[in-house]
């Protein structure tokens, strides 16, 4: 079964923000992150193909590609498991990657 938890910041009556913590929110946001660092490495390793072509310069195919794989499933592994640890969280503090504004950092939900 999954459960979703809804957090709502009411200012002076008034709701502020609204953030919803749900695994279909956590996969979601780990895609997101997956798929955004892996189309940034894609793009370096185009202009970074470019510079070489540009220079005249001779690399070893296999192993040049292994290595930008490598270091790409990495990055966006690293950066999935980022966006999952936030996803499960609604912390107020004074930060500015904080939901709200509290003067204490503090996990509310997680």
């Amino acid at each position: 079964m999954n459960y979703f938890v809804e957090v709502a910041q009411v200012v002076n009556g008034q709701v502020a923000s609204v953030k919803v913590l749900s695994k279909r929110c956590e996969r979601r946001q780990m895609a997101i992150a997956a798929s955004f660092t892996l189309s940034l490495f894609m793009a370096a390793l185009a202009l970074n193909t470019l510079a070489f072509i540009a220079f005249h310069r001779v690399v070893f195919g296999p192993a040049y590609l292994s290595l930008w794989g490598t270091i790409a499933f990495l990055a966006a592994v690293l950066a999935a498991r980022r966006a999952r640890n936030r996803a499960r969280r609604y912390v107020v503090g004074a930060n500015i990657d904080d939901d709200a504004f509290a003067p204490l950092s503090l996990d509310l939900v997680s």
